[in-house]
């Protein structure tokens, strides 16, 4: 664990990607969850600074999907607040990052292969049991008009977002409502071996961030 820390440490502020899967954000789960873990107030200020570092480039960021894009950033913080990693409203804490994202026409954001990704992120805010305010993160034409050209994708060419289209349409009819935490999935952190460490990705995706949040999972549910 320690090589793990020292290692993401030292090359963490050189990546450029400030992505999920990839990138800072995946780094950054790892260094909350060892800061709570062993209630480290050092690793409390390194949370506080890569974080400052990812959104001071969110207006630069193109891309919206989860692995490299806006939309795992977000829901890296929304993961973060959720599970009591960090303490914070993410309807506060994510209101430029969803402007950013509302901004973009629906009509792009429709053809784009992220698309599914960016209704996944919105429906997690949608739901957040972390956001406190009762109204809306998102407008509500806009969410009507996302409604309506999600609900046409997943009829026409099936696409894996029936849940949160029923999620979006179900908010629009009845208001907000909240779920449970979010967790991180196999898909997300893959399969890291750090037989050749420390020549091995740094990321959350097949790298040793997500096979140091494996670790200090364990040792949490370990704990007496």
């Amino acid at each position: 664990m320690e090589k793990i820390f020292n290692h993401l440490l030292l090359n963490v502020f050189y990546l450029k990607n400030q992505g999920l899967y990839y990138g800072k954000t995946g780094c950054l789960l790892f260094f909350a969850h060892f800061a709570k873990l062993y209630n480290d107030e050092v690793t409390d200020e390194v949370v506080s600074e890569i974080i400052d570092d990812i959104f001071a480039s969110v207006v630069n960021i193109q891309e919206l999907g989860i692995p490299n894009g806006l939309c795992g950033i977000g829901w890296g913080v929304e993961y973060m607040i959720q599970n009591q990693l960090m303490e914070g409203d993410t309807d506060d804490v994510l209101v430029n990052l969803d402007r950013v994202i509302y901004s973009k026409e629906i009509k792009t954001v429709a053809s784009c292969p992220d698309f599914s990704d960016i209704l996944k992120y919105i429906t997690v805010r949608l739901t957040s049991c972390c956001g406190e305010s009762k109204n809306l993160p998102f407008p509500r034409d806009y969410l009507s008009e996302l409604y309506q050209t999600a609900k046409k994708q997943a009829d026409i060419q099936d696409f894996a977002m029936g849940n949160e289209v029923n999620i979006l349409g179900e908010i629009l009819e009845k208001g907000r409502f909240r779920r449970g935490p979010v967790s991180l999935t196999p898909e997300m952190t893959g399969q890291a071996s750090i037989d050749k460490f420390p020549l091995v990705l740094l990321s959350l995706h097949n790298g040793i961030s997500g096979f140091g949040i494996k670790l200090i999972i364990e040792n949490s549910n370990n704990l007496p």
